[in-house]
């Protein structure tokens, strides 16, 4: 699957794109392979695999493998989830999942943004997540995953797997304005930054 932008501004979703546009809508995404897809900006391309947006969302035992965003500002090429009110991301898979940009990259394998509350990101494997555009471009953060702005949100990240991600900025996790953020018994292995290759 395939979502380009017309105007060149904005590209979202290429696999699945979830919004609650009235009022919260709770989602249970479960045991799929989504696989293969792409989004292509001018400008921005958020979310080749899935974006989930304004959602109560449960996304278990799922398979993102080998999606890809091309853009100036690209972020969650495997998945990306926006305001969240609550989320559980467990058991999952997110694998050689790419981004193709030269200027700024977040959460390349996975971001989680402006999380509205709780968010529980345990027990998945992170892996071979990469920026096969130029290595030096102006912002690249979480290889693997990136949670930005949740502010005094809820943000637990338990027993993961981070291997083989590459970042500019922590190549296996980032995180940035997180003040009740929690990571523990997590396994960092092989990523690559220039800053924080771990984290």
């Amino acid at each position: 699957n395939h979502c380009n932008s017309i105007t060149g501004e904005l590209a979202d979703g290429g696999g699945i794109y979830h919004l609650s546009a009235s009022g919260v809508m709770s989602l249970l995404l479960k045991n799929n392979q989504i696989s293969n897809n792409t989004v292509s900006s001018n400008n921005k391309a958020r979310g080749a695999g899935v974006l989930i947006y304004l959602s109560d969302c449960q996304v278990l035992q799922n398979t993102f493998s080998m999606n890809s965003s091309t853009g100036s500002l690209t972020n969650g090429a495997g998945l990306l989830l926006r305001e969240s009110p609550s989320a559980i991301i467990k058991g999952n898979l997110i694998k050689d999942n790419t981004v193709n940009t030269s200027n700024v990259y977040w959460g390349l394998g996975c971001m989680v943004a402006y999380a509205a509350g709780p968010t529980y990101i345990e027990n998945n494997k992170f892996i071979n997540n990469v920026n096969v555009g130029p290595y030096a471009v102006n912002t690249g953060v979480g290889g693997g995953l990136a949670v930005m702005d949740a502010e005094n949100s809820l943000i637990r990240i338990k027993g993961n797997l981070f291997r083989d991600n590459q970042a500019i900025f922590g190549g296996g996790f980032y995180s940035r304005s997180c003040y009740d953020l929690t990571v523990s018994n997590n396994y960092f292995i092989g990523n690559d930054a220039n800053s924080g290759g771990a984290v």
